[in-house]
């Protein structure tokens, strides 16, 4: 099962976007590259190698936490504790960065 974001287009098929459509979607790419930045920095600034690997497996290859821990051979509840323990670290990092 992937773990995905979805986000949908808000113009109907053939609808051409109203230029204010146009200036929201300007600066939703600015907020969307700044997120990106800001994430790939906490990635790689707050979290433990193990921390960093398990949450690129988890959220960008799709594996579970069952198949992550195999593969690492290690018990599920490691697993399941260090993606907790990622997502508090980075939950932290963005409160600090958007002060």
């Amino acid at each position: 099962m992937k773990h995905t974001v979805c986000i949908e287009d808000t113009t109907e098929q053939g609808e051409t976007p109203s230029p204010e459509q146009l200036l929201f979607e300007q600066y939703d790419q600015l907020d969307r590259e700044r997120f990106v930045n800001l994430l790939l920095e906490g990635i790689n600034t707050c979290l433990s190698e193990p921390q960093r690997r398990r949450l690129l497996k988890y959220y960008f290859e799709g594996q579970t936490q069952e198949e992550i821990a195999q593969s690492e051979n290690v018990a599920h509840q490691n697993v399941a504790e260090s993606l907790w323990r990622a997502k508090e670290n980075l939950r932290k990092f963005f409160k600090k960065a958007m002060l």
